[in-house]
């Protein structure tokens, strides 16, 4: 179904604003940009920052500021008359966003006369047909021509006579002004918009011997705003800021076009700076970038080389409850693998990390990349530890088995457990055994030495040799906790 409207722009018209007079309207678009400044928080939002160059009219005054975001929160809005200062002041603000589409056209003139056009290119004969649009939903139109009613015009042409007033082709800020500077004038603009969005995605590559790394960090960008922002100023903040949730900044996900994603090309010495901002961290990007609406972007965040790992193994055991009747109970126990490292400069890093997923992989005896495991991490300042779970060991078995339960009554009561953990791999190991306990405990007596990490966690460290298995108990008391 085609759409047809006669349009007539003019950049200087009349307007009145709410106290009934009327003052002259200037138009100004994404020409007049001199600068754009994005910066992209983790909790989906952004801050624009416009800088236009204009020339006003001296006195009262309208202004449309189009080509903002579409998703922009209004009552953010902050502007900034740098050249007139207090020579131009704001008397009025209105955000303008009922933009021309089908749907909004269509709901505009129902009960209004429109035009039904039929052709055959072909044949090279056209016929209009004036009707009165009834009723409209969802690409559904009912038409009444004469004393008929015409149902589905779907394939066909709607020639409509004119614009609406308050339908406009691009969301637009109007504001109503007194302007005293004479000449050009650079305006400022700083507004918040949903629709904003970023990530840090970590590939680390582990060496042959499993004792280095490498870490590759990236940062991929959605804007769905609404907008364009072509050679913008990027920059990032890191860290959980709180946003009031409101119906302005709920982001709106049904229009990204998920084929339009763009992969920004890495480039030597084009990387992002870091600074503290508050309570949190500001990554700035060292060059201008490119941020079209709907798209997804890539830009590399850090690379880091040759890093001390170190891997360990671990089981976590699940909360099992306990057996009144006192029969034996046997539980597989899965031998989680981990890799940690620290994030210092002695170690080769030293940067506040993002929070993101982290992509462990290693080269395989043919030095071909084979993925071995994915986490991810919350954000980590520089001197903190990272811990990246890769899965669980193949080649170590383990086994937890209920020997004994005894009640002794008031929810308290004696449990004794066996753990048996087999390594069939050709060295030696150590395996972190976590046991939970369901309150307040005193562990009786055991086989190996243990820690008391937490009021719920009683953590082993059990050396088990190459091709042999390590067997061990230990006997706790349990109060359980309300």
């Amino acid at each position: 179904m085609k759409i047809y409207c006669m349009i007539f722009c003019l950049v200087t018209a009349m307007a009145t604003i709410s106290d009934g007079s009327e003052v002259y309207t200037n138009t100004t678009t994404r020409a007049d940009q001199k600068k754009v400044s994005v910066t992209v928080y983790n909790g989906g939002f952004g801050i624009i920052r416009d800088e236009r160059m204009i020339v006003l009219p001296k006195g009262t005054i309208s202004l449309k500021f189009e080509e903002v975001a579409e998703n922009i929160r209004p009552q953010t809005v902050r502007i900034d008359p740098v050249t007139a200062g207090k020579s131009l002041q704001v008397i009025e603000q209105n955000y303008e966003y009922d933009v021309i589409t089908t749907e909004h056209l269509m709901e505009k003139y129902i009960g209004k006369e429109v035009t039904l056009i039929e052709r055959n290119e072909y044949k090279g004969w056209r016929e209009e047909k004036p009707a009165i649009l009834v009723s409209y939903s969802w690409r559904d139109p009912i038409f009444k021509i004469n004393d008929r009613i015409l149902v589905n015009w779907s394939g066909k042409e709607i020639e409509f006579p004119e614009v609406p007033k308050n339908l406009v082709a691009k969301p637009t800020l109007v504001w109503h002004l007194n302007n005293d500077w004479e000449g050009e004038q650079r305006l400022v603009t700083t507004y918040m918009t949903g629709g904003m969005q970023w990530n840090a995605d970590y590939v680390a590559e582990l060496s042959q011997d499993e004792t280095r790394c490498d870490l590759n960090g990236w940062v991929t960008l959605q804007n769905e705003s609404g907008a364009t922002y072509t050679e913008a100023e990027l920059k990032l903040v890191a860290g959980d800021v709180h946003v009031e949730e409101t119906t302005e900044n709920i982001l709106k996900y049904e229009d990204f076009d998920l084929f339009s994603a763009d992969i920004g090309e890495e480039e030597d010495g084009k990387r992002f700076e870091t600074e503290g901002l508050f309570e949190y961290h500001l990554y700035t990007l060292d060059r201008p970038t490119t941020l079209k609406n709907n798209q997804q972007k890539q830009i590399a965040l850090l690379e880091a080389r040759d890093i001390s790992i170190t891997k360990r193994y671990k089981s976590i055991s699940k909360p099992e409850k306990a057996n009144s009747a006192g029969k034996k109970q046997d539980f597989k126990l899965p031998i989680g693998v981990y890799i940690i490292f620290t994030n210092s400069v002695k170690n080769n890093l030293g940067i506040p990390l993002p929070a993101g997923t982290v992509q462990v992989g290693i080269t395989d005896s043919d030095l071909q990349y084979q993925f071995v495991g994915e986490d991810t991490i919350d954000h980590t300042p520089k001197d903190e530890a990272v811990e990246l779970c890769c899965g669980t060991a193949f080649d170590i078995a383990g086994e937890r088995r209920l020997k004994d339960y005894t009640s002794l009554g008031d929810k308290r009561y004696e449990q004794e457990w066996e753990i048996m953990l087999r390594n069939h791999k050709d060295e030696d190991i150590k395996v972190e055994v976590i046991e939970p306990v369901n309150g307040e405990w005193e562990v009786l007596k055991h086989t190996f030495p243990y820690e008391k990490r937490d009021q719920y966690s009683i953590v082993f460290i059990v050396p088990v040799r190459k091709g042999e298995e390590t067997v061990f108990t230990y006997r706790v008391r349990v109060q359980e906790l309300e």
